[in-house]
């Protein structure tokens, strides 16, 4: 399966790695964002260049459109609920993806009856790795 893996820019890290393990069950990661960093702030992915800021939003996009599913990496209340992850999520909902959330339910629209939850990454690769 093509999976989109988005979340905070800060937590580029973890999701590189929940990317090697989906790619090491057959998936491919779309996520081209991931092999991205920024020098000047590297946890904040509005520290992109003002000259990258379009070019990536489309390629975000493009890399969305090019998934069968999105995995959304959510933050706990308090914890920021600024992010591309909520754009993203949304282009998902309206492309028909399989929707798969990774933490809290953050908004309104993680509440959808077609919504996969887990409680951390780990769960969510143990779930895709029993479909097969």
């Amino acid at each position: 399966m093509k999976i989109y893996l988005c979340g905070r820019y800060s937590r580029r890290e973890q999701l590189c790695s929940v990317c090697e393990e989906l790619q090491r069950l057959g998936h491919v990661v779309t996520s081209r964002w991931l092999d991205t960093e920024w020098a000047s702030r590297p946890d904040q992915s509005s520290a992109a260049p003002p000259e990258y800021r379009e070019k990536y939003a489309v390629i975000d996009m493009d890399d969305v459109r090019a998934a069968d599913a999105i995995v959304c990496f959510t933050e706990a209340p308090g914890d920021g609920s600024r992010g591309g992850r909520h754009v993203e999520y949304g282009m998902a909902i309206a492309w028909n993806k399989r929707l798969i959330i990774v933490g809290p339910l953050e908004n309104l629209f993680y509440h959808l009856p077609n919504v996969e939850c887990h409680a951390n990454q780990w769960d969510m690769v143990r779930a895709l790795e029993a479909e097969g």
